[in-house]
């Protein structure tokens, strides 16, 4: 199970503090010891992660709004998808051993994905937005 660690960085603390917040419960729901909990408990965690994941996607929403990042929808579409894959794995998977080895793959292919490919395209707009302006500021 991957932790947070700067290259994972969106250049915005509160979102960065989400993002890690993420991979700490990831890491907790998966390093869960198999005889001490059932696939219930483990189901409850997963529901707060969801919780976690569906209050951030809606701040970072608003964010990319205010920065008026042209490609919110497609971000949105993308923030829909995962959910509903996440709420897919916890809804089917019965088992503690395959739900963990399920999870740690959602983690890798959604959550890890999503902020190396796709978030980091509306932290660089930002960045480039903030280059022009200071660019034009100069002239």
């Amino acid at each position: 199970m991957k932790i947070w660690t700067q290259k994972y960085t969106v250049w915005n603390s509160i979102i960065d503090i989400q993002h890690k917040s993420l991979f700490d419960l990831a890491k907790e729901i998966y390093f869960i010891k198999n005889n001490h909990v059932s696939i219930n408990e483990v189901r409850m965690l997963s529901i707060e992660f969801l919780k976690q994941l569906k209050d951030h996607a809606k701040y970072e929403e608003k964010y990319m709004k205010r920065i008026a990042y042209p490609y919110i929808d497609i971000h949105m579409k993308e923030h829909k998808k995962i959910m509903s894959s996440l709420a897919s794995l916890v809804k089917n998977t019965s088992n503690i051993n395959e739900f963990k080895t399920k999870f740690s793959d959602f983690i890798d292919d959604n959550i890890i994905k999503h902020i190396l490919e796709e978030d980091i395209k509306y932290a660089n707009f930002k960045k480039k937005r903030i280059c022009f302006l200071y660019l034009w500021m100069l002239k």
